[in-house]
């Protein structure tokens, strides 16, 4: 008895493959594209920025405008840092940025931890307290934290910018949620080995943390930068 097979052809698969990769590469020039054109449309302002910081007063107002200056003003800067300090300005600016970000990277990943990992009573009841600080508006908290800069003795320094700033609930939510994903089984195997709660934090839960430390640093830099 004879059993015949019939093979399939291997052009087809092999050309629909082809047709499939090659509209993937013309979708992503086009994604490309548009994404070009969108960066360069939302640079445009900081280019306008930067071009009128060396123009002088015909150029910024001529017309039609124009988006490089056909002479440059480098006088411009000098001119600016003679009439006020900015030299000081930047300086605070750094300080307080810098200083700010390592204290809540510090003060949001061990509550972060805490809520996450440590079991106490009423935990989850302090934590939705604490987040729900996040709903008082700013302007509500600004004449009782004057008052109390000012019962300090804090009033005209850098500290009064600084310490308000350090246990903000936005990152510690952020830790913590970060760190609710992290396998359990990891801290038992410290708890095995003879790690404390300090020893894990440091060792085991810190070093899996550095996506969400970069991201929260980045943030927080960025946003005290912004403010002062």
């Amino acid at each position: 008895m004879d059993i015949s097979r019939v093979l399939p052809k291997a052009g087809r698969p092999r050309a629909v493959s082809m047709g499939r990769k090659r509209s993937k590469q013309v979708g992503n020039i086009v994604v490309f594209i548009v994404l070009a054109w969108l960066g360069f449309g939302f640079s445009i302002p900081f280019i306008w920025m930067v071009g009128g910081s060396i123009k002088n007063i015909a150029g910024i107002y001529a017309y039609p405008p124009q988006l490089i200056p056909q002479t440059f003003e480098y006088l411009n800067f000098v001119e600016v840092f003679k009439r006020m300090p900015f030299n000081l300005f930047f300086r605070n600016s750094a300080y307080i940025a810098i200083t700010v970000t390592i204290g809540v990277l510090a003060t949001a990943s061990m509550g972060g931890y805490a809520f996450a990992r440590l079991r106490f009573p009423g935990r989850d009841k302090i934590f939705l307290l604490y987040l729900a600080t996040m709903m008082v508006p700013g302007a509500v908290t600004m004449i009782p934290r004057f008052a109390m800069m000012h019962a300090f003795g804090w009033i005209n320094t850098h500290i009064a910018l600084i310490v308000p700033a350090l246990c903000g609930p936005w990152s510690t939510f952020m830790m913590r949620q970060f760190m609710v994903t992290i396998p359990r089984e990891l801290e038992d195997a410290a708890k095995i080995d003879g790690c404390g709660y300090f020893r894990t934090y440091f060792t085991i839960l810190l070093p899996l943390c550095k996506p969400v430390l970069a991201t929260l640093g980045m943030m927080t830099f960025m946003g005290q930068w912004n403010a002062f």
